[in-house]
């Protein structure tokens, strides 16, 4: 794999990773209750994370871009031996593609740059392989001597 190609997996694996910490660390969930007594009123705030307000279905859903990045970093590594696999790790991208586009109000926009990253290294290993490839020979050869 080009510089490129490999940094881009290496980031949207980190990017995934992050994906798992946030859902149970960063509050994205809000809200706020007043009551009023006749002492006064009270507001009360409250917050809660991705993982706090679904449950273990956040990390289901996590779960399918992070083997994406694994299955599309496996498939352009094995490429060289395989022709086809360089094609086939253009299904990981759009996998999730698919989720990002179904859940862009909601958790959709953070995957996103796993996406955008994967197409870039996709495209980079195919553009790689295709400009390596060497050109025919000019002048055109003839197989028949006279």
């Amino acid at each position: 794999m080009r510089k490129v190609t490999g940094t881009c997996i290496s980031v949207a694996a980190l990017w995934t990773a992050l994906l798992f910490v946030g859902a149970v660390t960063v509050p994205v969930y809000s809200g706020s209750s007043t009551m009023g007594t006749s002492d006064g009123q009270w507001t009360t705030t409250t917050s809660a994370t991705l993982f706090q307000q679904n449950g273990v279905w956040v990390f289901v859903l996590l779960s399918v871009p992070a083997v994406a990045v694994l299955l599309a970093a496996w498939l352009l590594a094995i490429e060289p031996r395989h022709r086809w696999a360089r094609w086939a790790a253009w299904g990981p991208v759009g996998l999730v593609g698919v989720l990002t586009v179904l859940g862009i109000l909601t958790i959709g926009i953070f995957l996103l740059p796993v996406d955008v990253l994967l197409g870039i290294a996709v495209l980079t290993a195919t553009l790689d392989r295709t400009s390596s490839q060497p050109p025919p020979p000019w002048p055109p050869t003839t197989t028949s001597e006279r």
